[in-house]
């Protein structure tokens, strides 16, 4: 049944998750079902009605582009997909994602927002896959994409980086019409993701389900996998997955990512990019090339001018040669021999509390007699799989090194009296590495 669009208009418009006001833009309402006409040619916010109460946003941002190039030229449509939100502080959806990159391009841009996001407060992350009252978001946004592209008759140039990669490559399969797209360190499984973020997707977008869950539990990923299995959304590309041939993919990583192993690789061998043996190395085949870049240590996207080259390679209908250098834009400096670490090892001072941070864990160390025992309590729901090691140090001197294990204790031996005693925790989990320094209680 097609809810009224007035009804739409007092549904989550209402909520202070939502404020479209805050963009200035004229409104547009459409329906789900509904063909792409004249409604759609001009800017502004349009919003397909899903039949729920829920809408699919859609900014689209200098359509007079699009008209002033002739039919015999290609017109080419740039369409944002926005990534994980680092710092949403409160404020309300929708979030769209692109417009300056189109800008600098002097492309015509669809930007999409995740409905979910846009829904609810609490969450900064949702990877495009869905909430209760609209589980099939990929398919409709990944439907009206494709109508829009005809309509306009333009070539889709669809882009976005790891939650918002995830949304670009989710759409693929429902293209009919030649597109392009680019994606840089893309989740590619939900389950497969920090095991908190997930829970809080869950948790908020499908709270009749899993209104009760406890956030900060222990899971395993298999019991992340139930979990969205009984939501009815996409949230596995790395399997039962295959890209239109009418679509180029470019699909760029950073090599230190943690993603290289939990995400980048399952997908690409989905896809017989490489078979099982075989890493990450530039590559192409058939559609799909894929860069390994050097972009800094971890999760680190490429930069902007990384990315407007990779944009405009896919510009190109004739796809000239894409300069080699521009996925070399950091060097990466390891640690020194006396076992300091930088502070870029955790990533999450980058990327803005994404991922597993010093607050996720604990890390105790007192003296017994000649002996000197450490412990590292981890929050319950935070990693997947850590390890742990373990630096004393006396005197601001590395002594001794317990080197990484599942064992979240140390012991060692010290036979000499030091007001100047130290111990660093490591916690290392899935291609992540945090550290933490703390005196030792000689007191004990």
């Amino acid at each position: 049944m097609t809810i009224p669009l007035p009804q739409i208009q007092n549904s989550i418009a209402n909520s202070e998750s939502y404020d479209l006001s805050r963009w200035g833009a004229p409104i547009i309402n459409h329906q789900e079902n509904e063909e792409a006409g004249s409604t759609w040619d001009q800017d502004g916010i349009h919003r397909v009605c899903t039949g729920t109460g829920t809408t699919i946003d859609i900014y689209l941002q200098d359509y007079g582009l699009l008209r002033q190039i002739k039919q015999a030229e290609e017109r080419v449509l740039l369409v944002g997909f926005t990534g994980a939100l680092t710092m949403r502080n409160g404020k309300p959806g929708p979030f769209f994602s692109g417009i300056k990159v189109a800008k600098r391009l002097k492309l015509p841009l669809l930007a999409v927002a995740d409905p979910t996001i846009s829904k609810c407060e609490e969450l900064i992350i949702s990877w495009y896959a869905g909430n209760e009252d609209v589980v099939n978001a990929s398919e409709i946004i990944g439907r009206w994409l494709d109508k829009l592209a005809h309509y306009y008759k333009a070539r889709l140039l669809l882009f976005g980086g790891s939650a918002g990669g995830f949304g670009a490559l989710s759409v693929l399969p429902y293209l009919t019409s030649q597109a392009d797209c680019l994606v840089w360190n893309p989740q590619t499984s939900i389950a497969r993701y920090m095991p908190k973020f997930v829970l809080h997707y869950l948790k908020h977008g499908f709270a009749k389900k899993f209104a009760r869950i406890d956030t900060k539990a222990a899971v395993t990923r298999e019991d992340l996998r139930g979990f969205l299995e009984e939501t009815g959304v996409r949230h596995d590309l790395q399997s039962n997955y295959r890209i239109p041939e009418n679509v180029n993919l470019l699909f760029v990583q950073n090599n230190s990512d943690w993603h290289v192993k939990s995400h980048a690789l399952p997908f690409l061998r989905n896809l017989k990019v490489y078979d099982d043996s075989e890493e990450l190395i530039d590559r192409n085949h058939g559609n799909i090339s894929v860069r390994v870049g050097n972009f800094g240590r971890g999760h680190i996207a490429p930069n902007k001018n990384t990315i407007n080259a990779c944009l405009k390679y896919l510009m190109d209908p004739e796809k000239n040669a894409i300069d080699a250098s521009i996925f070399n834009s950091f060097l990466v400096n390891s640690p020194d021999n006396n076992g300091k670490v930088a502070s870029s090892n955790s990533r999450s001072s980058q990327q803005g509390g994404l991922f597993p941070s010093t607050d996720d864990f604990e890390i105790s160390a007192r003296q017994e007699g000649r002996t000197i025992v450490a412990q590292i309590d981890i929050r319950p729901g935070v990693f997947i799989s850590p390890t742990f090691a373990f630096y004393f140090l006396k005197e601001g001197k590395r002594k001794k090194i317990r080197s990484y294990n599942a064992d979240n204790t140390a012991t060692f031996e010290d036979t000499g009296e030091s007001d100047f005693l130290y111990v660093v925790g490591f916690v290392a989990d899935d291609g992540i590495r945090i550290f933490k320094k703390v005196r030792v209680n000689t007191r004990a």
